[in-house]
């Protein structure tokens, strides 16, 4: 075996068993079903405050972004690990369908509506905090598992052709990594803002119809449902990927649930690149809840209509 092939050779055959096609398609299922999920939130969270009311619609969106910001700092790094990658996304965009649908129990049932939009945001809040972390997590398995199984199946076509071992642009694992990286990055955002703009302009057309509101936020309801159940047959890459590990030495010393837990806290601290983040993330975490909570309601719905906010919406995400 020659240096290139060495360089080649992949690091278990646990990743062997899946190809590079089904790793991909896997990862383009988490990407729609994961973005059809978040559209569906962030459509609804932007008619809060006008379908629920100024003060109970800033009390839903504080809540939501409350619980978000604590589970995300406290809790998410834990919870992705307890639960695994999958799981995670399954049950993140489960408890997201609850904030969903919150909205239609409230217009069906206008006597628990505070309940509903309350304990709504509180569970969607708390799945929003790990719903990402999980998803990047699941990113970096996927681009792992691509790699390995996309160098695998050059070499099994270079030995079966009895010629030098030449794939991907680099000719290494290093080159493959950044290119299945970059392609990988492209697919998920292509997904998720084509989920944003496509979800705005349904909510907008939805909205004009003769009873809009029960059927615009029926209509979401049950996609949110059906995208989370489309999680259910995302590939588990992340368990492919630690079979993997496993297999190529011991494994690392795990940290205990106090670690974990505080994980996002002391990258705060521990990392100078942390605090040039902190003025572009404060000024988005103003910016979105001032359109969503004033914006939306005291001038978007006063002068034009409550159909036009999604249109709002999706200029923004487009």
């Amino acid at each position: 075996m020659d240096e290139r092939e060495v360089l080649l050779q992949p690091t278990s055959p646990a990743l062997h068993e899946m190809s590079p096609h089904a790793i991909y398609n896997s990862f383009i299922l988490m990407s729609c079903c994961f973005s059809i999920n978040h559209a569906c939130v962030t459509t609804v969270l932007g008619l809060a405050s006008t379908e629920l009311g100024s003060h109970l619609g800033g009390y839903s969106s504080g809540t939501l972004y409350i619980c978000y910001t604590l589970c995300a700092l406290l809790g998410a790094t834990y919870i992705v690990g307890a639960l695994g990658q999958k799981r995670a996304l399954i049950i993140g965009t489960a408890a997201y369908c609850v904030y969903v649908t919150s909205f239609l129990v409230g217009i069906v049932w206008p006597r628990v509506i505070v309940l509903a939009a309350i304990s709504g945001s509180i569970i969607g809040g708390m799945a929003a905090g790990w719903l990402w972390t999980a998803q990047s997590g699941y990113f970096t398995s996927c681009v792992e598992a691509y790699t390995e199984a996309q160098l695998a199946a050059e070499l099994k076509q270079s030995s079966n052709e009895g010629s030098a071992a030449d794939p991907i642009a680099g000719g290494d694992r290093t080159a493959a990594k950044r290119q299945a990286t970059s392609t990988f990055a492209g697919t998920f955002s292509t997904a998720y803002l084509g989920m944003e703009v496509g979800s705005k302009l349904v909510s907008y057309l939805l909205l004009r119809l003769p009873h809009g509101r029960l059927i615009s936020f029926a209509s979401f309801s049950a996609v949110a449902v059906l995208s989370a159940a489309g999680m259910v047959l995302v590939e588990d890459v992340e368990a492919r990927v630690q079979q993997a590990t496993a297999a190529g030495g011991p494994a690392s010393g795990g940290k205990g649930l106090f670690d974990k837990s505080l994980a996002a806290v002391r990258l705060l601290g521990s990392d100078v690149k942390m605090p040039l983040m902190y003025p572009t993330q404060m000024a988005f975490g103003f910016t979105s809840s001032f359109l969503t909570y004033y914006v939306t309601k005291d001038v978007i719905n006063e002068y034009f209509s409550m159909a036009t906010i999604p249109l709002l919406g999706g200029l923004i995400s487009g």
